[in-house]
């Protein structure tokens, strides 16, 4: 079935309230509400804001880690005085603000385009503006959740002392539980409980978009979702590395 058309359509009046609820225990439901219209702008609002709950629990922490590569600064440059760090604070707070907001944008528009080129491909039909609606409320599970649940990690191990540089404000929560270090612990971090529950609710939520089996929308579904996480593996990754560096 040919579900192009879609983004063409006029708007219903899918609930977003019942759809970024249900995402997370019934995909099946959420993702009946996206089809009657739900919009994409409540759950990336609900998700930013996860991210800067997140974002204010490690806070602390990342402080405590500034502070100390300011010291280093200043034994290289005494010039450097207590306003210029207090600079530095300001412009890393406004800049993870704005850089949250940001890149949880970049990053729902990139993968709707990823999975809307595969879908293509594999023959499923589904427009790009379905497919984002889609990306956004399953993006609750991925970044929302995940994030937050980061979030009170970091905050607990800042609290017990255990946030020694950089590398330790990557909480182990994935596949790097089994080890690894660096970019190799970046890479693996994004193989978690979360991005696995994320596909799986993409597997049942395109099944209805598209109005065909799971069996059907799986394979695509899976190779549009592997791909993006191992995306995002790299760049964790890449993140480890400069952080150990």
């Amino acid at each position: 079935m040919d579900r192009s058309a879609d983004s063409a359509a006029p708007e219903s009046h899918g609930s977003a309230a019942v759809a970024c609820t249900s995402i997370f225990l019934s995909p099946t439901r959420a993702f009946g509400e996206i089809e009657r219209g739900a919009g994409w702008l409540w759950p990336f609002l609900v998700c930013a804001a996860l991210l800067l709950v997140s974002y204010a629990l490690s806070w602390p922490a990342q402080q405590a880690i500034l502070q100390e590569h300011f010291a280093r600064m200043q034994q290289q440059n005494p010039k450097l005085t207590p306003h210029d760090l207090e600079n530095f604070r300001v412009v890393g707070l406004v800049g993870g603000v704005v850089g949250v907001v940001c890149v949880l944008l970049a990053s729902l528009a990139l993968s709707a385009g990823l999975f809307y080129l595969v879908f293509q491909v594999s023959g499923l039909g589904l427009g790009y503006k379905p497919i984002l609606r889609g990306i956004a409320y399953s993006a609750l599970i991925q970044s929302g959740l995940s994030s937050l649940v980061q979030g009170l990690v970091i905050f607990a191990n800042d609290r017990a002392g255990r946030i020694e540089s950089a590398a330790d404000m990557l909480p182990r929560l994935g596949l790097d539980l089994l080890g690894g270090e660096g970019f190799l612990r970046g890479c693996l971090s994004a193989v978690n409980v979360f991005s696995i529950w994320w596909l799986v609710v993409l597997v049942y939520g395109f099944a209805r978009l598209t109005g065909r089996s799971r069996r059907e929308v799986s394979g695509a579904v899976l190779a549009a979702g592997v791909l993006w996480i191992a995306l995002l593996g790299l760049l964790g990754g890449w993140q480890q590395h400069s952080a150990a560096h």
